[in-house]
């Protein structure tokens, strides 16, 4: 609350006290309208109840529900060559547009799926089994299904074949987070422009 401390001797200091006051008010912060990247956790260590579990968090500022059938995530932006924005290009072989090999992933969200109004996700990296350990509760989605078997938590889609690479069981390519230089790109595409839109991304490191 602001308490004015100006005497009132004249116009003159009044109108110095307004001048000042105005000046020292911080400006009000805009309204989000899309949805976030809101936190990171990289590194896997052990024991998980000690040091976690890598796991990326999402969420949704808005007064309303925002459908997440078309959107995507990506850490597979490697430019000038590797640019996830290429999946527009239809040709995943040839445009290059990140994922499925060296340790990146491109993923989109289970088709159907709406995020709730303030609502907060998350998408467990090493899958949901090592994320309850850690963190003594489910995550909303996992990256792929690293148990042998398929549980209750939902993973995320390839945004195209291959483009997550890890099977049941937790084989073939295996996605990681760079502690060194990395890059994390949350965005929508229709499946059919020639844009994508961008709503949110991290980069940290060297990366650049």
């Amino acid at each position: 609350m602001f308490r004015s401390f100006c005497p009132l001797r004249s116009a003159l200091f009044i109108l110095a006290c307004v001048i000042f006051s105005s000046a020292t008010l911080p400006a009000a912060a805009a309204p989000a309208d899309h949805l976030i990247i809101s936190e990171v956790v990289i590194k896997t260590r052990t024991p998980e109840t000690t040091f976690g579990s890598p796991f990326i968090e999402i969420v949704n500022p808005t007064g309303a529900a925002i459908p997440m059938d078309d959107v995507y995530i990506t850490d597979g932006t490697t430019a000038p060559s590797v640019i996830y924005f290429n999946i527009t290009l239809l040709d995943p072989a040839a445009a290059n547009p990140g994922g499925g090999y060296g340790g990146d992933f491109h993923a989109r969200f289970p088709a159907g799926y709406s995020i709730a109004a303030g609502d907060t996700i998350a998408i467990a990296l090493n899958g949901s089994a090592q994320y309850q350990t850690a963190y003594a509760r489910k995550p909303d989605f996992e990256l792929f299904e690293e148990a042998l078997y398929p549980d209750d938590v939902p993973e995320l889609r390839e945004a195209f074949p291959g483009s997550i690479g890890a099977g049941l069981g937790g084989t073939g390519n295996i996605p990681v987070l760079s502690d060194v230089a990395e890059s994390l790109i949350l965005y929508s595409w229709d499946g059919s422009s020639d844009l994508v839109q961008d709503l949110d991304y991290v980069v940290w490191g060297t990366n650049t």
